[in-house]
């Protein structure tokens, strides 16, 4: 009975060392990493040899505390975002389109003053009419002659009427004080030559059977013919 318990007894002892033994060992493997830790960090003296080996290795151009207060400015301030460009829209550009009345030029206005009209009721194709050029001249003209950009289309009695493109005009008798005041201005009427009575068209005519003329009295006065 003694030997049992004595067996039992060493035993236990042997498992209480056992166990004595594994907690110094884990014990001393932590105290071995606490104490190589440190140890294996890089020294003050280390840093500057390390640093002074990238100074010199001409990698950087800049020293390494200019680059670390780069860096830190850049974390204190950092660059604004790049905003993406906007598609602007394309511009309208109004254009003024000219109405058809401003595009259209404006028909022209007779230039010249009616100083007479010989009127042929019977036939009024072959009426003549006494008109003042600009120019300071007088003519007769007659239905179809060109003045100017006007065509006459017809004689009336006391009236002209004068076409230029689709623009019709009738041109009145001039007063009597505008006659008056050209017959003063001539003193004689030079003889016109061959071409200019070419130009200026037929001379009155005599008058025919049925057509109504102006008073002599009346016609001479305007001429400025009387005496």
């Amino acid at each position: 009975m003694s030997m049992v318990w004595t067996i039992r007894g060493i035993g236990i002892l042997a498992l209480v060392a056992a166990g004595l033994v594994f907690a110094r060992c884990i014990a001393d493997g932590l105290h071995d990493d606490y104490g190589t830790g440190p140890a294996l960090a890089p020294t003050a003296v280390e840093q500057l040899i390390q640093t002074g080996s990238n100074k010199n290795d001409g990698s950087s151009p800049l020293p390494p505390l200019v680059q670390q207060a780069q860096a830190f400015a850049l974390y204190l301030n950092p660059p604004a975002p790049v905003a993406n460009p906007v598609a602007q829209s394309p511009v309208k550009q109004h254009v003024a389109v000219a109405s058809a009345a401003e595009v259209m030029p404006t028909s022209p206005s007779p230039k010249f003053e009616l100083h007479g009209i010989s009127y042929y009721r019977a036939k009024p194709d072959q009426s003549i009419a006494l008109v003042l050029e600009p120019g300071g001249m007088r003519r007769w003209v007659r239905p179809g002659d060109q003045l100017g950009h006007f065509t006459i289309e017809r004689i009336d009695g006391d009236s002209v009427v004068c076409r230029a493109g689709t623009q019709t005009h009738v041109m009145a008798l001039a007063p009597d004080e505008a006659i008056a005041r050209f017959a003063k201005s001539i003193k004689s009427t030079p003889i016109p030559t061959q071409a200019q009575r070419k130009m200026r068209g037929p001379e009155v005519p005599p008058p025919a059977p049925g057509m109504r003329q102006m008073p002599p009295s009346r016609v001479m006065a305007k001429l400025g013919q009387l005496s």
